[in-house]
């Protein structure tokens, strides 16, 4: 009966303590601590006031069962009023918090706690249904360390759990994300899912201009919940995926007005998520339409895509997800590959952390005719890429799935770099260029081949994208020869605009070096060029005028087996030059004025411009 009493007298004593304590803007259980990214710690930031009653007020900040981080307040006026702010470090760890309010050294109470706090990064999903998928969601088995935030009571409240317990609310697609960019930064994820199935971008584009968190808009509300969350300031990276009700659509007026919407849109992100360093836009797919779409799937694919060049946006395709797609809904498979994707380049864009392999989705950049007649044209994409056509896939062929708007067929499509070389039956008038069809009628979607770059990522598509005539011309003659243990070439300038003029140097098909030349300069010596047998030396000469670069023109020097071996006594070849020559401009079909006599031509050598071939040149002597 005593020790009823002792209890309950204590009993009493922890909720007085309570009374005389008062705490705001303490962390829920669960809650994710936004880290900054530059110093990688967070800060636990809340107020406590307390009355006499009490000497000092505690806060800890326990890891397991360790304390990493203690703040202590004394009391110093009549109602005391004091801020904690505790650092907490970024990472995978979890964190409890209990604070302790002290009459003396030896007389404290717990006063408040928070359990499994973590601290790290927010993304935060918008748009359709593709921003969630349920078809596979027992697949998913969410990181423990991964949080979410969603609204309640009537859009008035803020609701913390981890993810495991809130599958539903964050989707296939939700979850992978967060999993996804865990594994990527080893730092805790809060994934915040506002996507709303079947919404155009009229509803959630909706803002009061007076008022952007106005809660009557699903904007407001997402950015209600951002501020409640205390994570607007920490929003570094937004995703979009969306388009899919106006490519579904037969009203013109709807798809032609989508990338002015779309623009103000990504206008207002960055006006109203202070902390926002890239908006991740997924382009739609080629989806199914069992009737003719008046262009509006091409239509809203060229608004995505159109929509990367505005700063700080970043545009992924998701056209090599052929076994992925449903005509409409990407599968589990088909969430895993693009949140990989995209928390890798969050991983290298936000964080810079550079990645091993070029994970861009390329994007057209210049289209333009690669001579006077017209039959030939080149396809510039973004700098520095490789990009491979496919020839065929399920037995269809590339070339029918670039568009001229004349209509004129396409003989071939070949890649080098970062251009596509399209070769045509007949000379073109056409002022646009468009690539892959705007619907398909196969409930899969489009199943056809792809430009990808060397990682196996489709191109952007595009739409009535504009023709221009050739840009620069290009230099002629490019030779290489090799002399006292130095490759020297030459060739003629063409071009009379100023300009800037590059030299790229490539050993076996791996890029060495960029070489900027002066635009007068018509010879180079590589001093540095080893004769070492089977190595290949590959020059690429191109100019660039206004931000806009031309085709290339190259040469391989070979080094042969013989030149090492037997240097001084080679009875045969002693080395040679192997040039393969691409042609804006018909050559004289008298072949002999172009090359040396010891010139040897591969079979079916054509003069017609846009042609490619190969040509040696032999440097022989005899004992």
């Amino acid at each position: 009966m005593k020790a009823q009493g002792l209890l309950f007298y204590l009993l009493l004593l922890s909720i007085s303590a309570k009374g005389q304590i008062e705490l705001s803007g303490f962390p829920a259980d669960y809650q994710l601590i936004g880290r900054s990214v530059e110093t990688g710690f967070g800060s636990i930031t809340f107020e406590v006031s307390f009355t006499d009653e009490f000497q000092s007020v505690k806060a800890l900040l326990y890891n397991g069962p360790n304390v990493v981080y203690a703040e202590t307040k004394n009391y110093s006026g009549s109602v005391d009023s004091h801020t904690f702010n505790l650092p907490v470090q970024a990472g995978l760890q979890e964190y409890d918090l209990k604070v302790y309010g002290f009459r003396s050294s030896l007389d404290s109470v717990l006063v408040k706690e928070s359990k499994d706090l973590v601290c790290g990064d927010v993304i935060v999903i918008y748009g359709q249904s593709n921003c969630f998928g349920y078809s596979s969601i027992y697949r998913v088995n969410p990181d423990p360390r991964m949080r979410t935030a969603l609204l309640g009571n009537n859009n008035q409240s803020l609701v913390w759990d981890k993810a495991i317990n809130r599958k539903y609310d964050l989707g296939e697609f939700g979850i992978l994300m967060g999993d996804s960019l865990i594994k990527q930064l080893g730092v805790a994820v809060c994934v915040v899912n506002r996507g709303a199935s079947g919404r155009n971008i009229d509803y959630l584009k909706q803002r009061n201009e007076n008022n952007p968190f106005d809660t009557g808009t699903w904007y407001g509300q997402t950015l209600g919940l951002l501020e409640m969350s205390e994570l607007l300031n920490f929003t570094t990276a937004f995703i979009f995926r969306q388009g899919e009700s106006e490519a579904m659509t037969k009203y013109q007026p709807v798809f032609d007005s989508y990338y002015g919407k779309l623009e103000e849109f990504i206008s207002n992100l960055k006006i109203d998520l202070p902390a926002l360093k890239k908006i991740y836009l997924t382009q739609l797919n080629v989806l199914y339409s069992p009737d003719f779409d008046l262009f509006a799937g091409s239509t809203i694919r060229e608004a995505q895509r159109k929509a990367g060049e505005i700063e700080n946006v970043e545009v992924i395709s998701t056209h090599s997800l052929q076994n992925e797609f449903d005509g409409a809904h990407f599968s589990f498979d088909g969430h895993a590959h693009i949140s990989g994707w995209i928390s890798r380049l969050i991983k290298e864009q936000i964080h810079r952390e550079p990645l091993e392999i070029n994970i861009k989705s390329e994007s057209i950049r210049r289209a333009y005719f690669a001579n006077a007649i017209h039959d030939s044209l080149v396809l510039e994409f973004e700098p520095a890429q490789n990009l491979v056509a496919e020839p065929e896939r399920n037995g269809k062929q590339i070339q029918n799935y670039f568009y001229l708007e004349d209509g004129k067929g396409i003989k071939k499509v070949s890649a080098l770099g970062n251009q596509v070389f399209i070769e045509l039956w007949d000379p073109s008038q056409s002022s646009f260029i468009s690539y892959l069809p705007s619907a398909v009628q196969d409930i899969y979607g489009y199943n056809g081949p792809l430009m990808k770059n060397e990682a196996g990522l489709a191109a952007l598509s595009f739409y009535r994208f504009p023709i221009t005539e050739v840009p620069l011309s290009l230099p002629e003659n490019l030779q290489a020869i090799f002399v006292n243990g130095a490759i020297h070439l030459s060739w003629q300038n063409t071009e009379s605009r100023n300009h800037t003029l590059l030299l790229e140097k490539k050993i076996n098909g791996n890029l060495i070096e960029e070489i900027p030349l002066n635009q007068n300069t018509e010879n180079y010596t590589d001093g540095a060029a080893q004769v070492i047998s089977g190595r290949v030396y590959t020059y690429e000469l191109y100019l660039v005028y206004e931000s806009v670069s031309s085709a290339r023109v190259k040469v391989d020097y070979h080094i042969c087996p013989s030149e090492v071996e037997q240097p001084s006594s080679c009875v045969e070849c002693s080395l040679y030059q192997s040039s393969e020559l691409h042609l804006s401009e018909p050559l004289n079909p008298q072949k002999v004025d172009y090359f040396v006599p010891s010139a040897l031509l591969e079979p079916g050598f054509s003069t017609l411009s846009n042609s490619v071939f190969k040509v040696e040149i032999f440097q022989c002597e005899s004992e």
